[in-house]
């Protein structure tokens, strides 16, 4: 199978639902802008363990304690820190005074604590790690999940076969809105989010540890 033909396979299935049989009413660029859309709602709507296959982890060493996003992140799952891979703790960035002053919650190589924000120093979001050092060059694994790298003719999607009818749902959703029918558009979206809960509940029962059921944000 050639890069790109489960791409052209989806966009025809849409296509053939829609009835249109050539591009009169919806090209083949909408069908795939569609598509795209509902890859990366369906990554923010999804459990972490539900799509193994969007799941990245970035390593290297820390530059000042801090360390530039990934350029396809989408939200973090867990951090690890040192050669001995601690998990470090997750930290509200609203209540960072109280991680300075309690001490209870002191910073330490081997107590390490995890935020995402804005840099101003260098101006774009890092994940900054607080661990008794502000100048740290100790190593770190990022686990995260991915950007969908967007569909075509000649690139198929990162997401797996189990999940391509959630796709198709949500394209339909959307071109049934633009051939303003909205009987089938509402009927589209409701079958996609059932099927989006359906294997979330599913998933979420299998594996119950920290963060990795935790959903994106959907809106």
């Amino acid at each position: 199978m050639a890069a790109g033909d489960v791409s052209k396979a989806l966009r025809d299935r849409v296509r053939a639902y829609l009835g249109q049989v050539s591009q009169e009413g919806i090209l083949s660029a909408d069908i795939y802008k569609f598509l795209n859309r509902a890859q990366h709602n369906l990554v923010r709507r999804l459990n972490d363990n539900a799509m193994p296959e969007m799941l990245e982890v970035a390593s290297g060493t820390l530059t000042n304690s801090r360390v530039a996003l990934p350029s396809d992140f989408v939200r973090e799952r867990f951090v690890e820190f040192g050669a001995s891979d601690i998990r470090a703790r997750r930290w509200n960035i609203s209540e960072l005074d109280a991680l300075d002053n309690n001490t209870l919650t002191v910073p330490s190589s081997t107590n390490p604590y995890y935020y995402i924000w804005y840099d101003a120093t260098d101006a774009a979001l890092r994940l900054q790690m607080e661990v008794g050092s502000p100048t740290s060059s100790g190593a770190y694994k990022f686990h995260y999940v991915k950007q969908p790298t967007d569909m075509s003719d000649s690139a198929d999607p990162i997401l797996r076969s189990d999940k391509h009818h959630l796709l198709i749902y949500y394209a339909l959703w959307l071109a049934w809105h633009q051939l303003q029918d909205g009987a089938m558009a509402e009927y589209m979206w409701g079958e996609y989010i059932k099927g989006a809960n359906r294997i979330n509940g599913r998933h979420s029962r299998l594996n119950r540890r920290r963060n990795e059921s935790k959903p994106g944000d959907a809106a």
